[in-house]
């Protein structure tokens, strides 16, 4: 959707509570959740791509993985 990518992980993670260990490693993305009226998405993640130059993109990429099981 737009300038974003969402991206479903694996059904064990907590989009919420990846973004709070994200923030601590300095990267960042919106939880599925905030985009549901239902409390859906728990396990979705989006991530922007607009703002960003390439290499602060592969840095964060390279921060996420590190935290998602």
């Amino acid at each position: 959707g737009g300038y974003f990518f969402w991206l479903e992980l694996d059904r064990a993670v907590d989009a919420q509570a990846l973004k709070r260990k994200a923030m601590k490693a300095g990267a960042g993305l919106q939880p599925g959740p905030v985009f549901s009226c239902e409390n859906g998405f728990g396990n979705f993640i989006r991530l922007s791509f607009a703002h960003y130059r390439r290499e602060a993109i592969r840095e964060g990429i390279s921060r996420l993985a590190k935290l998602i099981p």
